[in-house]
């Protein structure tokens, strides 16, 4: 009606970890996207995620001074990975769906799969592909890893270790209490951190700068 109207510049803010499911913020975001197309207009989102003002009558603790709230269909490695995403888009989502496909996913299942990647494959994105060309561990490493424990592993196995993933916290994840390979070797990649990058002497140091001088020529 707007657009009717001839109001072409937009811009809104999409509340998500509240009453909402991850799914719900890409459909939103991919109605705004195709609308820019479909309309001809300029609409710039702001996804800004729920925090409480104080303490609700069935909540534990009170989380109204942190950032610690999690929307009950929410996980905190999907809230982490969000805002890893916009980190990208520098909190916006504008015009031009080839971006958003690539920052987002073409579909909601490679979104999901985006928001369960590590949380360094997903900052140095286009490094992590370069290592898959390389032979190396990579992007896609990972997600032939996760689809194989997905749906190799046995169900309770499968279960224990999404819950390890989706709570979020690797830094004391002691791998050598896992017993199944499989899971050990996925796990694996959630251990690698930004510092391993920025180690000098490390080999992934290394194969960054490597990469980044290939970039520019």
């Amino acid at each position: 009606m707007s657009a009717a109207a001839g109001i072409k510049e937009f811009s809104n803010y999409l509340l998500y970890n509240f009453q909402d499911n991850p799914v719900n913020l890409y459909t939103r975001l991919r109605i705004n996207v195709d609308f820019c197309d479909e309309l001809k207009v300029n609409i710039y989102s702001f996804p800004m995620k729920y925090h409480p003002i104080r303490k609700g009558e069935q909540d534990e603790k009170d989380l109204s001074h942190t950032r610690d709230y999690v929307g009950r269909n929410w996980n905190l490695k999907y809230v982490r990975a969000v805002q890893v995403i916009l980190n990208s888009t520098k909190g916006m989502v504008g015009k031009g769906k080839s971006f958003f496909l690539e920052a987002f996913g073409s579909d909601e299942e490679e979104y999901i799969e985006l928001l369960e990647m590590p949380e360094v494959f997903i900052l140095y994105r286009f490094f992590f592909k370069w290592l898959d060309e390389q032979g190396l561990r990579g992007s896609e490493h990972w997600r032939k890893t996760w689809q194989k424990c997905k749906k190799e592993l046995p169900t309770e196995e499968w279960c224990e270790l999404e819950s390890i993933i989706h709570n979020n916290d690797f830094k004391a994840l002691n791998l050598e209490n896992l017993h199944n390979p499989l899971s050990h070797e996925l796990l694996s990649f959630y251990k690698i951190s930004r510092k391993d990058i920025s180690d000098e002497t490390g080999l992934l140091y290394s194969l960054k700068k490597e990469y980044d001088l290939a970039s520019k020529q």
